[in-house]
């Protein structure tokens, strides 16, 4: 498949869908610390804990728009480059970055609660 010259995802948040250009999506474990008396050696033992899932996307705005509603619960939709991740969260920052030449880019951070179905587009 060929990789149009621009092409854009889509963001859906509180049932209203932005178009976004870039996307960070990751996923981290913690870990618990089981070590006793039992352990053998002198390592420690550990087992794996919950995961933490965050994202960061890049949002054209029209100028006329309002930002994106911060720090409310929602079910999240993100659908990009051959992949949608799809569960309830929020948005924790937010950033502004345009210039007089260029369009103004809105850089949103958010984080997912619980599980994150992430599924391959057709």
């Amino acid at each position: 498949m060929a990789k149009e010259a621009f092409t854009t995802g889509k963001f859906t948040y509180s049932g209203t869908a932005y178009d976004v250009t870039s996307l960070n999506f990751s996923e981290n474990y913690g870990e618990i610390d089981v070590t006793d008396t039992g352990t053998t050696g002198d390592g420690k033992e550990y087992l794996g804990g919950r995961a933490e899932r965050t994202f960061t996307i890049n949002v054209f705005m029209d100028t006329g728009a309002a930002d994106i509603v911060m720090n409310t619960e929602s079910d999240i939709t993100i659908d990009f480059e051959g992949k949608t991740y799809e569960g309830s969260g929020s948005l924790l920052t937010m950033t502004a970055d345009g210039s007089i030449d260029a369009a103004v880019a809105q850089t949103y951070t958010g984080r997912f609660n619980g599980e994150v179905t992430v599924t391959p587009q057709a």
